[in-house]
């Protein structure tokens, strides 16, 4: 998949947990694999790489599965956090953008494929 002439290598969903978020990266990551995991979603892992945001790790590479299991996902993450997001991590640089995007579901429904 392409973003604006740029490969992407990576696509997950990504929570903001803003003033939930603690300086411990571990308790951020519980905090949101507990969310999760009462949401039903037990076989995906997390990381907390800075501050507020966390990734939903997430591995498939096939558009039609990626993308019905991340509308599933980012609908009933949703329903919990109020910041959720796609993020493409791109492998290149975008200027004013950099190499990572975050997009809502609509965003990432209606780009081209």
């Amino acid at each position: 998949m392409l973003y604006k002439g740029i490969e992407v290598e990576e696509i997950c969903p990504v929570v903001y947990i803003k003033d939930k978020a603690t300086k411990d990266w571990k308790e951020n990551e519980r905090y949101v694999l507990n969310k999760m995991v009462a949401l039903g979603f037990s076989e995906f892992g997390v990381e907390n790489p800075i501050d507020d945001l966390v990734h939903v790790q997430f591995d498939n590479k096939d558009w039609a599965v990626e993308t019905e299991l991340l509308a599933e996902i980012y609908k009933k993450l949703k329903t919990v956090f109020e910041e959720v997001k796609i993020n493409l991590y791109l492998d290149g640089y975008i200027e004013e953008i950099g190499n990572t995007v975050d997009l809502t579901l609509e965003e990432f429904i209606n780009l081209p494929k």
